[in-house]
């Protein structure tokens, strides 16, 4: 038998089955979130709390709010990076501010401080807001 390339290799463990795909779903009679599972044979999803039934969602359905659901998490690891890199920038500009240099170098009450840090820290924080408008309008719940 022929070894695969690692290539193809790649491309089969990303591949999905049709049909074993776990969705959160949210009822729309009491609110109450739950993972519908695509693998379970059935006619229509049931609410375990109030027992509210709708249909079952057909696969293009189930595409759609896979790739919605993939949009939010990359929308959300956007504004957090940029949050994460605004703080350091911050941080940083703390760091600076109170250490034993800086007070050094200011006891002839020349102002040397470093400004690049703050800079960081409104562009990531500006940034971070711009991403966290696009995640918030990007969030997709799937009603039933």
């Amino acid at each position: 038998m022929a070894k695969r390339s690692t290539k193809a290799s790649r491309a089969t463990k990303s591949v999905r089955a049709v049909g074993n795909e776990k969705v959160p779903v949210i009822c729309s009679e009491c609110y109450e979130d739950f993972v519908f599972d695509n693998g379970i044979d059935g006619d229509e999803i049931v609410c375990p709390v109030c027992e509210h039934a709708a249909d079952r969602p057909d696969e293009a359905q189930i595409a759609r709010i896979s790739e919605m659901r993939a949009n939010e998490k990359k929308g959300f690891l956007k504004a957090f990076i940029t949050f994460v890199i605004a703080m350091v920038g911050y941080l940083s500009w703390i760091g600076i501010a109170d250490s034993a240099w800086y007070i050094t170098q200011t006891a002839d009450n020349q102002n040397y401080l470093f400004w690049g840090p703050i800079a960081i820290w409104g562009l990531g924080s500006m940034i971070m807001l711009v991403f966290s408008w696009k995640y918030e309008s990007d969030r997709w719940e799937a009603y039933f």
